[in-house]
């Protein structure tokens, strides 16, 4: 990950400081958010319900089409120049657990690579207020070409393959807050060996539409790197504090 030396990291302070700013200020409505046909919208086998809509700072943004399929994008990637889009379905729903699908893929038109890649989820709700979810999937990511190649043309050449694996736990405070604690880890099938393991820890408050999400985010391994324009190292660091927040109706 390449970034200039100050923006980032006074954008990511200064953007934690007006969350949490948010979160201690503003009151909670009459209306509940997360119960009843609502499901949380985080790492697990639920999909958006039909016609409903979920709009992102950095988490995807995307549209329910019937009560078991979703499309999402993350914008900002495209915005970036990074393509990306995510077909997920939910092939069973019942009271014990559900069980989705999904597939997706991404194109960088700068660096002139791209990937896809597709994921099974399950998850299992623990009474009122504990969902458990494990996923495992299969993804691809082209070689990045060299200067003067046609990127198209290389994604057809050799790249990284890989198994990915997914856990999670959502813990319901109420119906307006809740935590989250996540893992992820991938083998690279080519390689031959495990990659970095990321995990985080976050808490997420609802209001009528507009959610707020606040926490840490770990990497095993060389931790995050941030580099400036020089390409030279600045920070290394295997815990980042991150925030989001995004609008669903």
């Amino acid at each position: 990950m390449k970034c200039c030396q100050n923006g980032p990291n006074a954008m990511r302070t200064t953007g934690l400081l007006v969350a949490l700013t948010c979160l201690l200020s503003c009151s909670s409505p009459a209306q509940a958010a997360w119960q009843g046909e609502e499901k949380p919208e985080f790492d697990n086998a639920y999909t958006l319900n039909d016609g409903e809509w979920q709009i992102g700072l950095f988490r995807p943004t995307g549209v329910g089409l019937n009560d078991r399929l979703q499309l999402t994008t993350v914008l900002l990637g495209s915005v970036a120049g990074v393509f990306n889009g995510q077909l997920k379905l939910n092939i069973l729903d019942t009271n014990l657990f559900a069980v989705s699908i999904a597939g997706g893929g991404f194109y960088d038109i700068k660096d002139t690579f791209g990937g896809a890649g597709a994921r099974a989820r399950l998850t299992v709700p623990l009474g009122q207020r504990v969902l458990l979810s494990a996923g495992a999937g299969y993804s691809w990511r082209s070689a990045e070409s060299d200067e003067g190649e046609d990127g198209l043309d290389n994604l057809s050449g050799s790249g990284q393959e890989g198994v990915l694996f997914a856990g999670e736990l959502e813990l319901l405070l109420n119906p307006h807050n809740i935590l989250i604690w996540n893992v992820y880890a991938d083998y690279r099938t080519d390689a031959g060996e495990l990659g970095p393991v990321i995990g985080g820890f976050f808490y997420a408050h609802a209001w009528d539409s507009f959610r707020l999400m606040v926490g840490l985010v770990f990497k095993s391994g060389d931790g995050f790197i941030f580099r400036d324009r020089a390409d030279e190292e600045i920070l290394d660091t295997p815990v980042l504090p991150m925030f989001d927040l995004w609008w669903r109706w």
